[in-house]
């Protein structure tokens, strides 16, 4: 029997709370898989706690497990940590993939030369770090490698691992040395080249190092925990908007989102600093990095301040759809016509009873609330791929987001207040 167990913070607990000979004598467990970079709330899990716990069943129990990272979204943050390195050519042909690396001294742009690892959490930092001790990864190059879909790659740090499943062919084979055949590696039969060779070429040009894609991902992180303080800033419920707006991810305290609030905002336009001006803030960056989700989106719902009472409204039922309301309005099915899209998700039980009780008391919603089973809470999502937001011609998009966010929310709240 194989089992795979998909860690999470509660069952990590469960887990170092446990008997391992429990474990080794009733249950076999081969794998444990962690979670690089959640596809609905950008999370990380704690890699680095169960490295450390496989440390601990091999020193008591001599008993081992791998250990499984799904980097599908989140892989190539390893970048933003990674220093430089020479490409390995199979042909180790110059003239055809010359290893021309950018000198980091030649940076002269403050955006630019600013250490990506700047803007990553202390927490999300180690569980980067802790990759180098699992058996397997797994990263998905049309995500945040930015390349055609179907490029996804799987790493071994044992590279035997590739020969367990090994299908070959005849009319498939190729005799010419030192040319890697990659064709006969899993069980999927024919499939496309064009996609690995992209990958190649592109990381040929573009290393996945903090001079390669860091310099696009370390953008793409800022600009998301940029959008998450400045919804907390703009839709605090005590804006004159009657909006309150609830993330899932770290918030910071009253007292550092006035600070964070003094550093970002121009006091005098109401608007984002330039991007400039922000990075050359060494302090607020390593400030802002600890807020936020871990990675480079947003999770994020809207609830309201209810004209008729000026309280927070605490009906489940208006809350869903207010929110439903909001998902429509920036649904991907408006098509080219679209000024902006969200994507969207929503939490229900499989979330645990647990999380889900915490999530509505934390948000005050009371009454109207369906069985457990029926829980279904709406919530967009919004994954900052576009290194360049906050770098157009007007200053930065997020602020565009962010009006345009409020104008129709507004319009919504006297329709929902009546319901």
């Amino acid at each position: 029997m194989v089992l795979l167990l998909i860690f999470d913070k509660y069952l990590l607990i469960k887990f170092q709370q446990a008997n391992y000979y429990k474990f080794q004598t009733i249950l076999i467990i081969i794998n444990i898989i962690s979670i690089l970079g959640s596809t609905q709330e950008y999370a990380v899990d704690n890699i680095d706690e169960i490295v450390s716990i496989r440390n601990q069943v091999r020193k008591d129990f001599n008993f081992n497990f791998d250990m499984h990272v799904d980097g599908a979204f989140g892989g190539y943050s390893l970048s933003c940590i990674r220093d430089n390195f020479q490409l390995k050519n199979p042909l180790d042909d110059q003239l055809l993939f010359p290893n021309n690396i950018e000198n980091e001294d030649n940076n002269k742009n403050e955006i630019d030369s600013f250490d990506p690892e700047l803007i990553i959490s202390s927490y999300v930092k180690k569980q980067l770090h802790a990759c180098k001790f699992v058996d397997s990864i797994t990263l998905d190059g049309h995500k945040s490698g930015y390349l055609l879909y179907s490029n996804s790659t799987i790493c071994y740090r044992n590279s035997k691992y590739k020969d367990i499943i090994v299908l070959s062919s005849a009319y498939i084979s190729s005799n010419r040395k030192n040319i890697p055949n990659c064709g006969v590696f899993g069980i999927e039969g024919s499939r496309p080249g064009h996609s690995s060779i992209a990958g190649y070429l592109t990381h040929s040009i573009i290393r996945p190092s903090k001079i390669g894609y860091g310099k696009l991902l370390k953008r793409c992180i800022l600009n998301s925990k940029l959008f998450y303080i400045l919804l907390l800033i703009k839709f605090d419920g005590n804006n004159c908007n009657n909006i309150k707006v609830f993330t899932i991810g770290n918030n910071p305290t009253r007292d550092v989102l006035n600070y964070l609030k003094k550093e970002i905002i121009d006091s005098n336009t109401g608007k984002i600093k330039s991007l400039h001006e922000i990075v050359s803030n060494k302090t607020l960056l390593q400030i802002l990095s600890n807020y936020g989700a871990d990675l480079n989106g947003v999770c994020f719902g809207f609830n309201f301040i209810s004209p008729s009472t000026g309280e927070l409204n605490n009906d489940y039922q208006k809350y869903q759809e207010l929110n439903k309301m909001i998902i429509d309005r920036f649904d991907f099915s408006r098509g080219p016509e679209a000024d902006l899209i969200f994507g969207n998700t929503f939490l229900n039980n499989s979330y645990g009873n647990e999380f889900i009780s915490n999530f509505l008391e934390t948000n005050e919603l009371k009454t109207n609330i369906p069985t457990y089973n029926k829980i279904s809470i709406p919530l967009l999502r919004s994954s900052t791929m576009s290194p360049f937001i906050s770098e157009i011609s007007k200053g930065s998009y997020i602020d565009i987001m962010l009006e345009l966010l409020l104008k129709e929310i507004t319009g919504f709240l006297f329709s929902i207040d009546k319901l």
